[in-house]
């Protein structure tokens, strides 16, 4: 990401925390976040902007990152609080609220009855949405 597009993408994320609480922001830091399970399988990851708060008498920072594209972008923020205080405490916090989807990169169907009979399928998911892999 060049200069130019990392500092519109900030304020885009700025101008978001603004929306939802009402007050500004200073960005502190980007994290690199990657959720994985026992088994080391990854359900999430991506980078998380972590951000300070102005004035907002709840919290003085919060976590933010979007996914999607220019048509379907969707940004999540999570506050800081006394239980949320890391980016990766942020990221869980929103896969147990449901307001992020644990969905790993890929999706097998080890079924071949489920993709009329045809042998295994790999789908990719492409901003959350499956579609079937050309290899």
């Amino acid at each position: 990401m060049f200069a130019g597009e990392r500092t519109r993408f900030l304020n885009t994320l700025k101008g978001a925390i603004f929306l939802r609480y009402g007050c500004d922001a200073k960005h502190r830091e980007s994290v690199h976040v990657r959720e994985t399970l026992r088994d080391g399988q990854v359900v999430w990851e991506g980078d998380v902007e972590v951000f300070d708060l102005i004035d907002f008498p709840g919290a003085n920072g919060c976590c933010t990152w979007c996914k999607g594209n220019v048509d379907t972008l969707s940004i999540t923020t999570v506050l800081f609080n006394h239980l949320i205080d890391t980016p990766e405490k942020a990221v869980q916090a929103a896969i147990f609220a449901g307001r992020e989807n644990p969905i790993p990169p890929d999706l097998f169907i080890s079924d071949a009855n489920i993709h009329g009979g045809q042998p295994l399928t790999r789908f990719q998911n492409t901003a959350g949405i499956f579609r079937e892999r050309t290899e």
